[in-house]
Formats: C-alpha cells, sequence, structure tokens
C-alpha cells in the first residue's frame, strides 16, 4: 500500500511538473508576426544566455557591457539547456512508465523525475550566487526589490485569475452556473 500511495505521489508530482518544466524550456516561435527571442532582441526569461538578466534587467540595473558579458559567460557555463532536456527526458520515461510500466519501474522513474528537478534547481541556485557576486550593492538592492515585486505580481494575478489568456472561467467551466438540484 505504502509503494502504491508513492507512486501514486510521483505521478501526481509528474502531472504538476511537467507544464512548468515545458514553460521553462526556452521555446521560443513566431509571436506578433515577428521572432520573439525574448524583450526587445534580448535573451528572453529562459533562455540560454543569461534569461532575463540580460534582458529588461539589465538594462533596469544598468549593468556595464563587462558586467553582460560575465553574466553571459557564468549563464552559459551552467549549460542550463542540458539541465532542461534531463528533467523532460525524466518525465517522459515517468510518463512511459506510468503507461506501460511495472510499479518498480513507475517508482524509479519518479525518484529521477525528482532528483532531476533537484539538479536543476542547485544549478540554478548556484548559478545565480555566482550572478549576484558581479553586482554592485545598489545593483543587488534594486534587483531584490524588482524580484520581490515581479513576485507580488505574479502572486496578485494568481489570485485575480489573471493569466497569459486572460481571466480564468470566463466563459469557461470554471464559471458555469450549476443547475438548482431541487
Amino acid at each position: 500500500m505504502k509503494t502504491k500511495t508513492l507512486a501514486i505521489s510521483v505521478l501526481l508530482l509528474a502531472i504538476v511538473l511537467t507544464p512548468l518544466t515545458m514553460a521553462e524550456s526556452g521555446r521560443r516561435g513566431p509571436r506578433g508576426g515577428r521572432e520573439r527571442d525574448g524583450f526587445r532582441g534580448h535573451p528572453g526569461m529562459g533562455g540560454d544566455r543569461g534569461g532575463f538578466l540580460l534582458g529588461r534587467m539589465a538594462d533596469k540595473l544598468d549593468l556595464t557591457e563587462e558586467q553582460r558579458a560575465d553574466i553571459k559567460a557564468i549563464t552559459e557555463e551552467a549549460k542550463p539547456e542540458e539541465s532542461r532536456q534531463a528533467v523532460r527526458k525524466a518525465i517522459k520515461t515517468l510518463h512511459e512508465a506510468t503507461a506501460n510500466g511495472t510499479e518498480a519501474e513507475i517508482i524509479a522513474a519518479g525518484k529521477a523525475v525528482g532528483d532531476a528537478f533537484t539538479e536543476q534547481a542547485l544549478l540554478r541556485a548556484a548559478t545565480m550566487k555566482e550572478v549576484k557576486k558581479i553586482l554592485t550593492d545598489e545593483q543587488l538592492a534594486q534587483f531584490e526589490e524588482r524580484k520581490a515585486e515581479m513576485k507580488e505580481r505574479m502572486q496578485q494575478r494568481r489570485k485575480d485569475g489573471d493569466g497569459p489568456h486572460g481571466k480564468r472561467g470566463e466563459g469557461g467551466r470554471h464559471n458555469r452556473q450549476q443547475p438548482d438540484q431541487d
């Protein structure tokens, strides 16, 4: 029974985390009639060349060219794409095991997903630690302030039900009136 509960927990974790991984995968494509590779030609949030620190945030923090080059070198050395690929591969293996595998295979695949996400989080934390060493005290304070503002805005959007496709539930299944049960 304990094994079955673990397998179900791992499966639910994979289902919840799969969209997050795909969202972070840095995929870019045409948007609004032009190729979108981040903001104003800068690498995107999930990009491999510095992410948001070399995008709008670099402009807001007034990074020097040397700082930009250092951040780019740090992020390229971290090889985040390899980490994302490892997560995607682990999730794919879990999905396959869930569909056709034994309980032991599902558990092993679930643990592999957890390990891949852990490695990704450690890589992200180590990279950010190195990047923060490059920033001046003033830039670091601005960075932390802007990061807190972004977090607050995201929380507010979640609370309001706003998403990339408008308000959640407007005309959708979450806003349907239930028939009276008399």
